[in-house]
Order: C-alpha cells, then structure tokens, then sequence
C-alpha cells in the first residue's frame, strides 16, 4: 500500500501483451454505420461526430417512444379537468382538428375515452351508424 505523501510515484503494472490486448480500444473498428476509428484510444473528430449524431437520435427515439405514456398520463389528468369521472365514457361530438389539445389526436376515427382507475368493469358501447362510425 502506497502512502499518501506517494501519491504523485507511478504505479508499475504488470499484464502480460495478450491481457493489454484484450482490454485495449482498438485502431479501428468497422461498425454497420460506417467505421470507427480511434488514436490511443481516442477517437478521431469522425468517429467523435458519427457516434454524437447516433446518440442524439437515440435520444429523440426515447422522447418519441415516450409519446403514448405522456398521452396517457394527460387524458388521466385532463379528462376530470372537463367532468370526466373514472368509469365514464366520453365520445366526441366531431372528428379531432387542429383546434384539439392532444398530442396523439386521432383526426380520422371518432374514439371514445373513458377511465378507469382500479376495479373497473368492462363497459360495452353501441355507437349509431353515420360519421366515424
């Protein structure tokens, strides 16, 4: 064990080649994108750029992925906001426009929505035919 006042001594290590090998970044690596390519293990400003526009979409397939949860949890806060209670039903009088505050707005189907926080039975719905139906 070193002490404190050691701390600036370099500290001999001994692995053998094929260790070091195994546990290095390698010069290049030939991903399905396109290759890495790394200097002492650093990579190089291409590598560097390729592999930031792949974490940025990462990140914007997790915030679009997160879509239908943040719809969800809006219906359940804004529904009781306008007199929807758990286990009501509330259909549209129109097709969804611009003018709708969702962020998943169906503007083709009329949809009915209901909540349901726990114990809910099933509920069966006859709809008239004509529009969106």
């Amino acid at each position: 064990m070193r002490k404190a006042t050691d701390a600036r001594q370099p500290v001999k290590v001994t692995a053998s080649a094929e260790t070091l090998a195994s546990i290095s970044t390698p010069d290049r690596v030939d991903a399905r994108w396109g290759p890495l390519e790394f200097v002492a293990g650093a990579p190089t400003r291409g590598t560097s750029t390729l592999v930031y526009h792949l974490d940025f979409l990462h990140g914007v397939q997790a915030f679009i992925d997160s879509f239908p949860a943040a719809s969800t949890h809006a219906l359940r806060e804004g529904l009781p906001s306008i007199g929807v209670q758990d286990d009501d039903i509330l259909i549209y009088s129109d097709l969804m426009n611009t003018q709708s505050l969702f962020l998943t707005a169906n503007a083709e189907t009329v949809a009915p929505r209901s909540s349901t926080r726990t114990g809910g039975q099933a509920k069966s719905v006859r709809a008239r035919p004509g529009r969106g139906c």
